[in-house]
C-alpha cells in the first residue's frame, strides 16, 4: 500500500469527492490506487494517533484490489478510537462501495 506524495495527498483532499460516516470519512479522485490516512489530533498523543492509522491500515489491506483505480485520502475521527477493528472495517467497506459507485456513475456530487 503506497500513500501520495504530500501534492497529491492535498489534491485528492480539496477536490477529491467526499463520503463520510461517524468513524471515517473518505475522500477519492481517479487515480493509481495510492492510499493516505489522516488522523485527528483531537485523538489525543502521538502514540494513540498511530494506534488509529495502523488499525485503519489493517482494515484496509482487506479492500486494496477495490481500491485500483482510486486514490484516497482516509480521515480518521476522534469516534474511532472507542470502535473494534470490525466497525472500522464495515465503514471502510461501506464507503469504498459509495466511492466505487459514485466514480463509476460519473456523478460530481459531494
Amino acid at each position: 500500500m503506497k500513500g501520495p506524495s504530500r501534492a497529491r495527498f492535498a489534491e485528492i483532499y480539496d477536490q477529491g469527492q467526499r463520503a463520510s460516516r461517524p468513524l471515517l470519512s473518505v475522500r477519492a479522485l481517479p487515480g493509481t490506487g495510492q492510499i493516505g490516512i489522516a488522523v485527528s489530533k483531537s485523538i489525543g498523543s502521538h502514540a494513540r494517533r498511530n494506534r488509529q492509522r495502523r488499525r485503519v491500515r489493517a482494515a484496509l489491506a482487506e479492500f486494496e484490489a477495490e481500491l485500483q483505480g482510486l486514490d484516497v485520502t482516509v480521515t480518521v475521527r476522534q469516534a474511532a478510537e472507542t470502535a473494534t477493528s470490525g466497525e472500522i472495517a464495515a465503514e471502510l467497506r461501506e464507503l469504498i462501495a459509495e466511492m466505487r459507485s459514485r466514480w463509476a456513475n460519473g456523478s460530481a456530487s459531494d
